[in-house]
């Protein structure tokens, strides 16, 4: 299937796979990099008391060479049932101010409370990327203990295969020591996606 938006043709693939081919005026086409819709899930439950003080430093520290100028940025913060939170939604970061703003909430908000739950967060990311106009490519980045409590493997997954089907690229990152790695790299695996360890991130491209 094709779609052409100013000289812009996605081509679709297959779900969640596009190649974009940008038209020059002159009969020649050429591959370009669609701008950027980066999708950060980050579990703030209680389990990960002892662990996000890394996840905020890494996520701080990612923020400064992973958003481009024409990029979007959402992040969402979970925890129990019913407990899922947006820190920032659609939104760009464009000088450094910008992005002091954003390490500020990151630095202030995650903060461990309450239980897991992995399936209101999935589709609360697939919702954004829904939302997010049609230009952008979606980054869903996945970051947790990986031990929920609230929902069933099947309900988990169900709403992870929504979400990262509208993903371009996934990424899984386990942090702790008692997560459940059979769930996050069975969620790697289906998406094609890249599965590290939270010492593996800050320098993952």
């Amino acid at each position: 299937m094709k779609s052409t938006t100013k000289g812009i043709q996605v081509y679709a693939l297959a779900t969640g796979l596009h190649v974009h081919r940008l038209s020059t005026g002159s009969g020649a086409e050429s591959a370009v990099q669609p701008p950027w819709h980066h999708v950060l899930v980050l579990d703030v439950s209680g389990s990960m008391t002892w662990t996000l003080e890394s996840m905020r430093e890494h996520v701080s520290t990612k923020l400064g060479t992973m958003i481009g100028e024409d990029d979007l940025l959402s992040m969402v913060c979970f925890s129990g049932r019913g407990e899922v939170y947006e820190l920032c939604k659609h939104a760009t970061v464009k000088n450094l101010r910008d992005l002091q703003h954003f390490r500020t909430l990151v630095e202030r908000w995650l903060k461990p409370v309450g239980l897991t739950g992995f399936r209101e967060p999935f589709e609360r990311a697939r919702k954004l990327m829904n939302e997010a106009p049609s230009k952008y490519a979606h980054s869903l980045m996945f970051l947790s203990d990986g031990c929920d409590n609230q929902w069933s493997r099947q309900e988990i997954m169900t709403a992870f295969d929504a979400a990262q089907e509208r993903a371009s690229a996934t990424t899984i990152v386990e942090y702790g020591y008692y997560a459940d790695r059979a769930l996050m790299q069975d969620m790697a695996a289906r998406a094609r996606g890249q599965y590290l360890f939270a010492d593996q991130f800050p320098g993952f491209q």
